[in-house]
C-alpha cells in the first residue's frame, strides 16, 4: 500500500542519509520522508509520474523554505506535501484554463 511504501522510504532515508552524510543526513531524511507523502496522492490528482516528480520537487523546495519558520511544529511534513500537491495541481489546471481561453479567443477572430 502507499502507506507501507512511504514508511519504507522513511526508514531507509532515516537510517541511510545520516550515515552517508552526517551533516545533512537528518534534513535529507526528513525531506525524503516528506516527499514520500506526495507519492501517497491519488492517481486522480497526480496522474503521471512526471506530475508526481514535479510535486516531489516542489515539496523539497517548500520544505527548505518553511523549515526555519516551523521548527518544532507538528504536522509540518504532511502539510508541506499537501501544499506542494495543491500548488502543482493548481498550476496544471490554470494552464489548461489559459490554453482553453486562448483557443476560444483565437477561434472567435
Amino acid at each position: 500500500s502507499s502507506v507501507v511504501a512511504s514508511a519504507a522510504v522513511g526508514v531507509v532515508a532515516g537510517v541511510g542519509f545520516p550515515r552517508i552524510l552526517p551533516e545533512l543526513g537528518p534534513m535529507l531524511a526528513a525531506v525524503a520522508f516528506c516527499a514520500s507523502f506526495v507519492g501517497m496522492s491519488s492517481a486522480e490528482r497526480l496522474e503521471t509520474t512526471g506530475q508526481v516528480a514535479g510535486a516531489g520537487l516542489v515539496c523539497g523546495l517548500v520544505y527548505l523554505a518553511v523549515a526555519p519558520a516551523l521548527a518544532g511544529a507538528g504536522g509540518k511534513l504532511g502539510t508541506t506535501a499537501f501544499v506542494s500537491c495543491l500548488a502543482l495541481t493548481g498550476a496544471l489546471e490554470l494552464t489548461a484554463v489559459v490554453r482553453s481561453s486562448v483557443g476560444r479567443f483565437a477561434a472567435s477572430r
